[in-house]
């Protein structure tokens, strides 16, 4: 079955935004869209929407809002799975598997987050099931439309 990714690189990383995607290459999988947008409120929330009850909901929206990011969308067989193990398939990078970008690129962890707090600084976000796939890439479809 042929499911649908997206992948958003956070402003932070957007300076290796290529060699991250770069990365997600070997998935072998169609790069569907690419667009750099310049983030408005309502699109972040969309996008993070099945989070909006939790605590760091505010924070997160707040921190994103009016910055830019790369954003990607892959299709292709067990794509979702395949950019998971690239990305990696945890949240704290020290929990990933070296040599996946939040791994790689990823400096901040959960707890030290919590103690100051604020969001983790994540580096990339990837989708966690084919269903929240096809619903990111209906949030960011205007923007790929471009």
């Amino acid at each position: 079955m042929v499911e649908i990714s997206t992948v958003m690189i956070y402003p932070s990383q957007v300076g290796v935004a290529g060699f991250m995607l770069g990365m997600l290459d070997p998935c072998g999988e169609k790069i569907a869209d690419i667009a750099v947008a310049n983030l408005r409120r309502e699109t972040v929330e969309a996008h993070y929407a099945p989070h909006r009850e939790k605590p760091f909901f505010p924070l997160l929206v707040n921190s994103l809002v009016g910055q830019c990011v790369v954003v990607a969308a892959y299709e292709g067989e067990k794509v979702v799975d395949k950019i998971m193990d690239v990305t990696g398939r945890r949240t704290n990078p020290l929990e990933c598997v070296p040599g996946t970008i939040r791994r790689m690129f990823g400096d901040d962890s959960v707890v030290a987050a919590l103690a100051e707090n604020r969001v983790m600084r994540c580096v990339i976000h990837r989708s966690d099931c084919p269903k929240e796939g096809e619903r990111e890439f209906r949030v960011w479809e205007p923007y790929f439309q471009l």
